[in-house]
C-alpha cells in the first residue's frame, strides 16, 4: 500500500514538474523570440543608418541617409525597402520553420521619418550646433566678433529719401533771365550733388575697385534648390540667439566668401549667397556690398545732418549757385542734397576700405557679413545654407538629383511577427543620428 502511494505521488509530481518545465521552456522560447526580434530590428535600422552620405559627412560633418540615388518611389517606400532588405539579410523575414521556434515577420514597415528639411532645416542646424559642441568650439568666436556691436540694422531708407529729394528738386521750375539777345533763358542749377547722385546708378563693384575679371562665372537656377523648390513643411521658426551664433560660426567654418574662397565649390561666394540669395557670384557680391553701402549710408546721413558745421558748409555752397540766388526756395533742398552727397561719398570710401582687407570701425568685412547672416529670418538662413550644401554635393559627386529633402536623419518602424508557438509580437522602434 505504501509503495503504491509513493508511485502515484511520484507520477503526479513528475507531471507537475513536466508542466512547469514546459511552461518555463515556453516562456524562455517566447523571450528568446522577443530578443531575437529586437536584435534583428535594431541591426536592420542601424544598417540603414550606416548608409550615411560619406561626401556630405566629409564636407559638412552632417549625418544623413541619402535616398536620391534609390529606385523610383516615395522616400517612405525607399526607406522601407532598405529596412526590409536588412531584415532579410539578417535572416528573419521568413524563419518560421525551425523546430523549437522561429519568427515569421508578418509586417515590417516604416511609419514615420524625418528629413534634413523638417521645420525648414531645423535638423541641419541642430546637427551643426551639436558638431560644434562635440569639437568643443561652441564658445569660440572667430568670425562673429562684431555681433551685437556693429550698428548694422538699417533704421532709415536714406537712399530712398535722397531719391525723393532729388526728384523734388528736378520738378522745381528753374529761374528765367533775359539774355543779351532779349531772349528768355533758364538758369541751370549746377547742383554739385547731381554728379554724386548719378553714381548711384553705376556698378558698385566698379566704383570701389573690385576686379570683376576674377569673379567666377557660374550661375544657378534658384528653383532647382531647396529654398526655391518649396517643400511640405513651411513652419516659421523662432531663432535662438546663442544657437544662431554657433550655427553661423559653423557656416563660416565650412563655406567660403569673398577673400576666403573654398576649393571644389560651385559658387565661390557661398556666404554672400546665404546673405542675399542671388543667382551668381557676381550678383551675390554686388548685392552684399550694396546692402552694406546702403546701411552705412543710413548711418552717415544721420551723422551728417547732426553735424552743424557740415550743414552750414552745404548751405554756403548752395547759396553761391546763381540759380539759388535768383530763386531762394532752392536753397534748403539743394543744401540738403549736398549733405546726402557727402554722406554717400563717405560711405563708398568706407566700403572700399573694407573690401581692401582693412577694418571699418574696428571690424572686418567677414564680421559685417556675419552680422548680415545672423539678421536673416531663421528659416531663410537654414534653407539657403542647404542650397549651398546641395550645390556642393552635386558638384562633387555628379549626382544632379541630390536633394536635402530626400536625406533622412531619423525614422520609425513597426514590425509584427508570429512564432511557431502562435505568439504574436509587435515592436516599434525609432532610430536616428541625433
Amino acid at each position: 500500500m505504501m509503495k503504491g502511494s509513493i508511485t502515484v505521488f511520484l507520477a503526479l509530481s513528475l507531471s507537475v514538474l513536466t508542466g512547469i518545465i514546459v511552461f518555463l521552456t515556453g516562456n524562455a522560447i517566447r523571450n528568446a523570440d522577443k530578443v531575437r526580434l529586437e536584435g534583428t530590428v535594431d541591426m536592420a535600422m542601424s544598417s540603414v543608418l550606416g548608409e550615411f552620405h560619406k561626401k556630405l559627412h566629409e564636407r559638412y560633418d552632417l549625418l544623413y541617409v541619402d535616398l536620391t540615388h534609390q529606385d523610383r518611389g516615395s522616400i517612405k517606400q525607399k526607406l522601407q525597402n532598405r529596412f526590409s532588405f536588412y531584415m532579410y539579410q539578417n535572416g528573419y523575414l521568413n524563419s518560421g520553420q525551425k523546430p523549437w521556434s522561429g519568427l515569421l515577420i508578418s509586417q515590417a514597415e516604416v511609419t514615420d521619418f524625418q528629413t534634413a528639411t523638417k521645420e525648414n532645416g531645423k535638423s541641419v542646424k541642430k546637427q551643426a550646433v551639436s558638431y560644434k559642441y562635440h569639437c568643443g568650439t561652441e564658445s569660440q568666436t572667430v568670425y562673429g566678433c562684431g555681433e551685437g556691436k556693429i550698428l548694422l540694422k538699417k533704421d532709415r531708407d536714406a537712399i530712398g529719401e535722397w531719391m525723393s529729394l532729388m526728384g523734388e528738386i528736378q520738378a522745381m521750375e528753374l529761374p528765367v533771365i533775359i539774355d543779351e539777345y532779349g531772349q528768355e533763358k533758364q538758369v541751370p542749377l549746377n547742383n554739385p550733388a547731381e554728379a554724386v547722385y548719378e553714381m548711384t546708378d553705376n556698378d558698385v563693384l566698379y566704383m570701389i575697385g573690385i576686379d570683376t575679371s576674377k569673379i567666377g562665372v557660374g550661375a544657378i537656377k534658384t528653383e532647382e534648390y531647396i529654398s526655391g523648390r518649396g517643400h511640405e513643411d513651411l513652419q516659421n521658426l523662432i531663432s535662438n540667439k546663442k544657437e544662431t551664433r554657433i550655427f553661423t560660426e559653423y557656416l563660416f567654418e565650412k563655406m567660403g566668401n569673398y577673400g576666403r574662397t573654398r576649393e571644389d565649390s560651385f559658387l565661390e561666394y557661398q556666404l554672400e549667397y546665404i546673405a542675399v540669395g542671388q543667382r551668381s557670384d557676381y550678383e551675390n557680391l554686388k548685392k552684399t556690398i550694396e546692402e552694406l553701402l546702403f546701411r552705412r549710408f543710413a548711418v552717415n546721413v544721420t551723422e551728417a545732418f547732426a553735424d552743424s558745421n557740415l550743414c552750414m558748409y552745404a548751405q554756403t555752397i548752395a547759396g553761391e549757385l546763381h540759380a539759388v540766388q535768383l530763386k531762394e526756395e532752392f536753397l534748403k533742398p539743394v543744401a540738403d542734397s549736398i549733405v546726402y552727397a557727402h554722406a554717400y561719398r563717405k560711405s563708398l570710401e568706407e566700403i572700399q576700405t573694407l573690401m581692401q582687407g582693412k577694418t571699418l570701425e574696428g571690424y572686418t568685412y567677414e564680421e559685417y557679413l556675419f552680422c548680415l547672416i545672423t539678421e536673416l529670418p531663421e528659416q531663410l538662413r537654414n534653407l539657403r545654407s542647404m542650397d549651398i550644401m546641395e550645390m556642393d554635393i552635386r558638384y562633387l559627386t555628379g549626382n544632379s538629383g541630390f536633394s536635402m529633402d530626400k536625406c533622412v536623419e531619423k525614422f520609425t518602424t513597426n514590425t509584427q511577427a508570429v512564432c511557431n508557438l502562435g505568439e504574436k509580437y509587435a515592436l516599434t522602434r525609432t532610430y536616428g543620428y541625433y
